[in-house]
């Protein structure tokens, strides 16, 4: 999300001109997929997701232009990975979990 970006109510249309452009664009679809990549891939947009979320019912253009940000993010970020390698660490220590119980 652009930071400082408050999304809410007042972003929804409020005329029958700004529900019909609303109407013609995809938002549903695409906040759907972006939260399949939330759960399954990137994580790191869960936050972004979520509050987009918020307003599937009655997006407005400001919604719409923060679906882009997101995607345009993704875009950049598109070669940045996670990479586990056993080389650089003992085979046996490559992952460890540490849990309290209470």
């Amino acid at each position: 999300m652009v930071p400082g970006l408050r999304l809410s109510k007042v972003d929804a249309p409020s005329t029958d001109d700004e529900r019909a452009e609303m109407a013609n664009l995809p938002y549903t679809n695409a906040v759907g997929a972006l939260l399949y990549l939330a759960i399954a891939t990137w994580p790191d947009i869960s936050y972004a997701v979520s509050v987009l979320c918020w307003f599937i019912a009655n997006p407005g253009l400001a919604h719409w232009r923060a679906v882009k940000h997101v995607f345009c993010y993704l875009h950049r970020t598109a070669e940045a990975r996670l990479v586990y390698r056993h080389d650089a660490f003992d085979a046996q220590q490559l992952f460890s979990a540490f849990v309290d119980a209470d």
